[in-house]
């Protein structure tokens, strides 16, 4: 089961955005990686789109929850049965590696008297 959701482009979103605010970069950002990429967010958080789309801020943080949120399978065998749930937490990996580099860029912008807070 899944939740329906109406069909949101947030990468199209922030580039009309960008354009109409005149935030785009001098260099276009390469395909597929733009201010609302997971890549962006793994190396730098929030400021891209903060700098460039705030108006998509909140729909970016949901889209980044939701990609790093926890999920359940579940499967039934009626002929047993049998109900197996199986849960994985998707973002483990990413929200370590967005931790250290937020620790990275905090101590670099404020001379290393920051502390990192997700």
């Amino acid at each position: 089961y899944q939740i329906e959701q109406p069909d949101y482009n947030i990468e199209a979103a922030c580039s009309e955005e960008m354009e109409r605010r005149g935030t785009l970069p001098e260099k276009p950002y390469p395909p597929l990686v733009g201010p609302t990429s997971r890549k962006v967010w793994l190396e730098r958080g929030e400021r891209d789109v903060k700098a460039r789309c705030p108006d998509q801020l909140q729909i970016f943080r949901h889209v980044i929850h939701a990609g790093l949120s926890l999920s359940a399978t579940v499967n039934i065998d009626p002929r047993i049965k049998q109900i197996s749930i199986t849960w994985e937490d998707n973002g483990w990996q990413s929200r370590d590696w967005r931790r250290r580099n937020e620790a990275q860029l905090l101590k670099r912008d404020s001379g290393g008297k920051a502390a990192v807070d997700l």
